[in-house]
């Protein structure tokens, strides 16, 4: 903030804010010179805004002007500070994948599943509340499986996070047991030809 002043020297300069004198500090940087008078916040924040005057006087009176300053908060990209997990699931069971984002708003939320855009439609719900995102599907299935990804972005820039989800198949349905072989019938003993009466001399 600066004025020019005019009037018959000397001359003497001070800034005030709410009725308190501003002096030169590790905050503010107070000068006159030429007839030009400065007051520099040397790390403005949003709390330094309001009202400010500045007072000259010389032998012959005092001036005033005042001056409003407004600072807004800066502007802050998004940040992750609960990411994606990895997640391994059973098929059929459902597949939550939540983030917490935070940032200026208003913040913008994508999903992606292997490169390709995810939206809200059948099994997928796509939600974004209080800065936390979230994808659920239900029920998962083994085409559900691969590499997630959420992005946010905002005005002053946009980050993203991932993992891997891992759908694991359902196990088949056991085959039958093998029927034991029948055990095989024995047969009757007995004789094709049955012995003959031999007779025999000595």
């Amino acid at each position: 903030m600066e004025g020019r002043v005019s009037g018959s020297q000397p001359i003497s300069v001070r800034w005030f804010r709410g009725g308190s004198e501003i002096l030169s500090s590790d905050q503010y940087d107070v000068s006159f010179k030429s007839n030009v008078s400065v007051l520099c916040i040397k790390s403005s924040r949003v709390t330094d805004s309001g009202s400010y005057q500045c007072r000259a006087s010389n032998e012959a009176g005092e001036s005033c002007c005042d001056v409003t300053v407004g600072i807004r908060e800066a502007k802050k990209a998004p940040v992750f500070d609960v990411p994606l997990k990895p997640q391994t699931v059973d098929e059929g069971e459902r597949l939550s994948l939540r983030c917490h984002v935070v940032g200026s708003p208003p913040l913008k939320i994508s999903w992606m599943k292997d490169r390709k855009d995810l939206t809200s439609a059948g099994s997928t719900k796509i939600s974004f509340s209080e800065g936390t995102a979230s994808l659920e599907i239900s029920p998962a299935s083994r085409h559900d499986a691969g590499d997630y990804l959420c992005k946010a972005i905002n005005d002053a820039g946009s980050e993203f996070c991932k993992a891997k989800v891992t759908v694991k198949e359902k196990a088949g349905v056991p085959a039958p047991a093998e029927a034991p072989a029948a055990a095989q019938k024995l047969d009757n003993l007995f004789f094709i030809e049955e012995p003959k009466t031999i007779h025999v001399t000595e």
